[in-house]
């Protein structure tokens, strides 16, 4: 069973015998329209031309959205979810999701598979999760966080910054086009560079120089065709996340916010 609504009109209904094959299309609704795919089966969902609410549950779904600011959440399956026009929010869910914001600055939260999140146009904001996903903004000033898996990140076109939050156990994030001639920065100021003290203390850029068993030393590491940062929270002399960044000069301090 497929449901939309709007103020001012009847609720609209409208069940499909093959639910496999099913197709729910919302038109031409006055205010926010919400539909539901609850059953675990692979759907093909379309909403309105206005700010929708679709929830897909179950199955390797498609789901589009159209020129409305529309909240997506893909549930279970791998997913492909197509947010279109609009400043819209999707969030793969459970499985191997494929996640595309399209035009308008878009929100993309990963799910617990190996995503892959595509800003498009726009300044979006792409949201790594505990999988191996893939991350590329597109055009506009995106905010990419990477997550616990080894994640891929590209920016694209514009300012852009790459977020970490996390340190102690996770795999390594690659950053595939930083530049810091558009502004690109590495934003590690999240991350509390002592864990011995109660402050949230900022990092110390020592550039190639090795650890020297002070917490919250960053270093830089020239591997040739990348950049090895990686930073020490705990003070013994060993690297405790490492980020990868390909095809750069050495790196400088100016790269970070620490």
């Amino acid at each position: 069973m497929a449901e939309g609504s709007a103020a001012g009109i009847n609720d609209w209904a409208q069940s499909v015998e093959d639910a496999r094959e099913a197709i729910y299309v919302l038109h031409e609704y006055v205010g926010t329209t919400e539909i539901a795919a609850p059953e675990a089966t692979d759907d093909v969902i379309e909403g309105s031309s206005y700010a929708d609410y679709i929830a897909s549950w179950g199955g390797d779904d498609l789901v589009l959205g159209h020129e409305g600011d529309d909240l997506i959440d893909g549930g279970e399956g791998n997913d492909t979810l197509k947010g279109n026009l609009g400043d819209d929010s999707l969030e793969g869910g459970a499985g191997n999701d494929v996640v595309r914001g399209g035009f308008g600055d878009d929100v993309l939260v990963r799910g617990g598979g190996n995503d892959k999140l595509f800003g498009g146009r726009g300044s979006d904001k792409l949201n790594g999760g505990a999988g191996d996903d893939t991350m590329d903004g597109g055009a506009g000033d995106d905010i990419l966080r990477g997550g616990r898996g080894a994640d891929l990140l590209t920016g694209g076109d514009g300012a852009d910054d790459f977020f970490f939050r996390l340190s102690g156990p996770r795999g390594t994030d690659t950053i595939a086009d930083f530049a810091s001639d558009d502004l690109d920065i590495i934003r590690l100021d999240r991350i509390d560079a002592d864990s011995s003290t109660e402050e949230d203390d900022a990092f110390t850029f020592i550039g190639s120089a090795h650890f020297s068993g002070t917490a919250g030393e960053l270093r830089a590491a020239d591997r040739g065709d990348f950049q090895r940062i990686a930073g020490d929270v705990d003070g013994d002399g060993n690297a405790d996340f490492v980020i990868k960044v390909l095809g750069t000069d050495a790196a400088e301090a100016d790269w970070f916010a620490l």
